[in-house]
């Protein structure tokens, strides 16, 4: 099953698949990934307000789970800048 699509879109299963992903989130980068890219596209201009606002613990929890995450461990969300060609 798709959760997310290339051109910016997220499928309604990716919106329900929220809650389940970001409980696994604190334990698995894989699914803070996942979760990030569902919010992501779901908060662009694709007319997901309300469904959106439907997940609104889910996207405070979320936020918490990832506070938490940067506060343990900061280098993780380092990323290194490319190396000269």
């Amino acid at each position: 099953m798709r959760l997310v699509l290339e051109d910016g879109l997220v499928f309604p299963a990716g919106l329900a698949a929220l809650p389940q992903l970001v409980s696994l989130a604190p334990r698995s980068a894989q699914a803070r990934g996942l979760a990030g890219r569902i919010l992501e596209r779901a908060a662009g201009h694709h007319a997901c307000d309300a469904q959106l606002a439907d997940c609104a613990v889910t996207i405070a929890d979320f936020g918490e789970v990832l506070d938490r995450h940067v506060r343990s461990r900061p280098a993780d969300c380092f990323v290194p800048p490319p190396a000269p060609p």
